[in-house]
């Protein structure tokens, strides 16, 4: 894990702190490994771990963008704006 990355910022509220967002402490790897971990065990099909696991398969890039990213990140968040992190 790269240790210049700045927190995820998780965008549920936390009634623990008045409704505040919770800020996520790992990166931003860390995070898409969870993430596809949780997508390919729920079974949805969208996102999953390659054969083999050492990759990973974006199975429907629309709903990716409406479906998977608005549950982790910023309901704004666009496939580009996914993509261009996987390079950073």
């Amino acid at each position: 894990a790269n240790g210049n990355q700045p927190p995820i910022t998780n965008t549920s509220a936390d009634s623990n702190n008045g409704g505040e967002p919770k800020i996520d402490q790992r990166t931003f790897p860390e995070h898409l490994m969870d993430i596809i971990e949780e997508e390919t065990r729920d079974g949805y099909g969208i996102l999953e771990w390659a054969a083999g696991g050492e990759s990973f398969v974006i199975r429907d890039k629309l709903k990716l963008e409406t479906e998977v990213l608005p549950r982790y990140f910023n309901a704004k968040c666009k496939y580009m704006s996914f993509f261009r992190k996987l390079y950073r």
